[in-house]
């Protein structure tokens, strides 16, 4: 399957049911994360109708390329993801402005026509799956603040002992 991928509720007609969707790069729009998907997304996923809700087991697979947050250069992420979402029509949801949200609630989405756009399933999962630090390697030094040199390459010669203006006065104290 490819272009517009959708899961249509109604076609479900057994209590479990596997499948798998290959979705287009151009068909995931991450926006402005600062991600980059290189190569389209194949998810496998094992729908369970329950008496109120659809659950939603998968695997995502994809290469995922961002930037290293402390140096800057690009990191391809291949690891597999994992996921559960849980659909249930906004009548089973709960309405309660006082009821707490649990953890299962997080997890849960409502369903709010009889198709679910797999590619936005997917979006969804890679931006919750991105951790919001990701290094080229655990000790990568970055860059120096002065000269913006990669510090993993070389060694610049920039002066530690320069002092931010707003800090000077406290040399003094003591």
């Amino acid at each position: 399957m490819s272009g517009n991928i959708k899961l249509n509720v109604n076609a479900l007609t057994e209590k479990r049911q596997s499948m798998e969707f290959t979705i287009p790069v151009q068909d995931i729009d991450l926006g402005s994360e600062g991600i980059i998907l290189r190569s389209d997304v194949r998810m496998t996923v094992e729908a369970e109708t329950g008496e109120k809700s659809l659950d939603l087991h998968g695997r995502i697979e994809t290469e995922a390329e961002t930037a290293c947050f402390r140096c800057l250069k690009p990191v391809i992420r291949a690891e597999p993801i994992e996921f559960d979402v849980r659909y249930v029509k906004p009548e089973d949801f709960g309405s309660d402005e006082e009821s707490q949200v649990g953890t299962d609630d997080l997890l849960t989405d409502i369903l709010t026509s009889d198709e679910i756009d797999m590619a936005e399933v997917a979006r969804e999962q890679l931006l919750l799956d991105m951790p919001t630090r990701v290094f080229c390697r655990e000790d990568c030094r970055g860059l120096c603040e002065k000269c913006g040199a990669d510090l993993n390459l070389i060694d610049c010669k920039c002066s530690d002992d320069e002092i931010d203006p707003r800090w000077a006065a406290l040399k003094n104290i003591g």
